[in-house]
C-alpha cells in the first residue's frame, strides 16, 4: 500500500508553502514599489528639466550663472560655494542647461532619500522604509513649498531637509552627525546658520521648547517681536525691512503665513490618537524640531519674502506628515495599492503646479 503522508508533514509543507508565497508577494511589493518610484521622480524630473527658463522668478538667473560657468570657467556671484561646485561638476560633464535643470533637481530628491530613510531609521518603525519613502514623495509633490524649491528657491530648497535632519541628529546628540550635515547644508544655502543658532532650545525638555516657541508665535502674531527686534537692534530691522524693498510683496506681520505654518504643528496632535504608539512620541519630537525651525520667522518674519524664511520648515512638514500617515493605526493609509496611487496623482498634481507657477 502507498504510505500516506503524516498530518505533521502535511502542516509542515502547507506552513512552507505559504511563508514561500508571503515571501515572494513581498518580493513583487518592492519591486513594484521601486519602480513606481523611479517612474515617478524620472516623470517629475523630466518637468522641472524641461520647463521654459521664465517658469520660476530665479529660474533666469540660476542659467545665467550656470551658462557663465559653461563660457568662461568661473561665474561672478556670491552663492554659496557648494552650490557653486554642483554647477561646475555638471558644467565639466558636459551638460547643458537643461542637464543642470535636472541634475539639480534629482540632488534635490537625494536629500529626501537620505532624509527619509534617516528620519525612518529614527522612528524604528517596522514597516518598509521604501512604502514610506513613496508616501513622503507623494506628499512633497503636492506641496506647492516643494514647487518653489524645485524652480524657485532651489539653493534653500537643496538645504532644507539637510537642516530638518541636522536638528534631528543635534537632539540626539549626535554631534558630529550634526556638525557635518550643518556644514553641507550651510555649503548650500548660508541662511541655514541661523536655524542651528536656535538648536540648543532642542536639549530642552519637550513641555518647555512648546511653551517658549507657542509665546514667540503668539507675540509675532500681536506685532510684538517686530516691535522688541525694533527697539533693540534698530540695524537688524533696517535690514529686514530693507530686502527687496519696493516690490510687489505683502510685507509686515503675515499672520496667514503663521497661522498656516502653526497648523502643520497642531494637525499632528490631531491625528495622534491614531498614531501607533510604538513611534508616536518620537514624532512629537520632531513635531518640536519643526517648530524650532519656525522660530527665525516668528523673530524677523515681517520684512519682504519672509516665507523664504519657513521653507525648510514647510518642507520638513511633507516628512513629519508622512510618518503619522505611514505609522496610522488605519490600515488602508499605508496598504501598497492605495500608496502607488497616491504616488501617480500627486505626479499629476505636481505637473499642474510646475506649469502654473502655483508656488508660496
Amino acid at each position: 500500500m502507498p504510505a500516506f503522508p503524516s498530518s505533521h508533514a502535511f502542516n509542515m509543507n502547507t506552513k512552507f508553502n505559504h511563508q514561500n508565497m508571503l515571501g515572494r508577494l513581498g518580493v513583487s511589493v518592492r519591486f513594484t514599489s521601486l519602480v513606481l518610484i523611479v517612474a515617478s521622480i524620472a516623470f517629475c524630473c523630466a518637468i522641472v528639466a524641461l520647463r521654459s527658463l521664465d517658469i520660476g522668478t530665479d529660474t533666469q538667473a540660476y542659467a545665467n550663472i550656470f551658462q557663465n560657468i559653461e563660457k568662461y570657467g568661473i561665474a561672478n556671484t556670491r552663492l554659496e560655494p557648494g552650490y557653486v561646485a554642483f554647477a561646475h561638476i555638471v558644467s565639466c560633464l558636459g551638460f547643458s542647461i537643461i542637464g543642470m535643470q535636472a541634475l539639480t533637481f534629482l540632488l534635490l530628491i537625494l536629500t529626501i532619500v537620505y532624509s527619509a530613510r534617516e528620519y525612518w531609521k529614527y522612528l524604528g518603525s517596522f514597516n518598509s522604509n521604501r512604502m514610506f519613502l513613496a508616501t513622503s514623495l507623494g506628499l512633497f509633490f503636492v506641496s506647492p513649498m516643494f514647487v518653489s524649491a524645485s524652480i524657485n528657491a532651489i539653493r534653500q530648497g537643496l538645504a532644507s531637509l539637510l537642516i530638518f535632519i541636522a536638528l534631528l541628529f543635534f537632539s540626539r546628540r549626535q554631534w558630529w552627525k550634526f556638525i557635518f550635515l550643518a556644514a553641507i547644508a550651510t555649503s548650500f544655502h548660508y541662511s541655514s546658520v541661523i536655524y542651528f543658532v536656535f538648536a540648543p532650545i532642542l536639549l530642552l525638555k519637550q513641555r518647555t521648547i512648546q511653551i517658549i516657541l507657542v509665546s514667540f508665535f503668539l507675540f509675532y502674531c500681536l506685532g510684538l517681536t517686530e516691535e522688541f527686534v525694533k527697539s533693540i537692534s534698530p540695524l537688524v530691522y533696517s535690514q529686514v525691512m530693507d530686502y527687496k524693498y519696493g516690490s510687489l510683496y505683502n510685507a509686515g506681520v503675515r499672520i496667514d503665513f503663521a497661522a498656516f505654518s502653526f497648523f502643520w504643528y497642531a494637525i499632528t496632535y490631531v491625528l495622534a490618537p491614531l498614531i501607533c504608539k510604538n513611534v508616536r512620541d518620537k514624532i512629537m519630537v520632531a513635531n518640536s524640531i519643526y517648530l524650532t525651525m519656525l522660530l527665525p520667522f516668528f523673530l524677523v518674519g515681517f520684512g519682504n519674502y519672509s516665507n523664504r524664511l519657513l521653507v525648510p520648515a514647510w518642507l520638513s512638514a511633507s516628512l513629519i506628515i508622512a510618518s503619522c500617515i505611514y505609522n496610522c493605526r488605519i490600515a488602508l493609509l499605508r496598504h501598497p495599492v492605495f500608496l502607488w496611487i497616491w504616488l501617480c496623482v500627486s505626479c499629476t498634481v505636481f505637473y499642474y503646479f510646475v506649469t502654473n507657477e502655483i508656488i508660496l
